[in-house]
């Protein structure tokens, strides 16, 4: 059963106060064998630029995936450095993601995540981050 949500995701830098990106947009969702999946379009400041964002929960895992603008699937594994190809339009980037905080709460009524993760770039450091996720009923 596919359900219409409301997604809205918060991304920040833990290390530095500073800019807070935030999204919300409505989106569809659905569950298959025991996997969560959520998809929303990311509009942009220029006009006609979107970016397809596809979010599948599973127990031990979370992956995001855009697809625009931006290209990329981030893997987020507790104890365990993944790779992500960061695709935007002046170049690819290579980037290690160490997960060191999953907090995945799910009900009938809300999807809620917590991720936290430090960011390397060429074995440099780059910065510790939080993104948190919340998926509610469009109802």
């Amino acid at each position: 059963m596919i359900k219409d949500v409301l997604v809205s995701v918060k991304g920040f830098e833990l290390d530095e106060p500073g800019e807070v990106i935030s999204v919300k947009a409505k989106g569809d969702y659905h569950c298959i064998n025991g996997k969560h999946y959520i998809r929303y379009d990311e509009t942009t400041d220029e006009p006609g630029k979107v970016t397809n964002n596809v979010i599948k929960i599973s127990p031990s895992q979370i992956e995001i995936i855009k697809k625009g603008v931006v290209n990329t699937t981030m893997t987020f594994e507790l104890s365990n450095i993944t790779t992500a190809i960061y695709q935007v339009p002046y170049g690819n980037l290579l980037l290690e993601i160490d997960t060191y905080l999953m907090d995945i709460h799910i009900s009938d009524e809300l999807i809620s995540v917590l991720l936290n993760y430090r960011l390397t770039c060429n074995n440099e450091f780059i910065s510790s981050n939080q993104i948190e996720i919340k998926v509610t009923s469009e109802r």
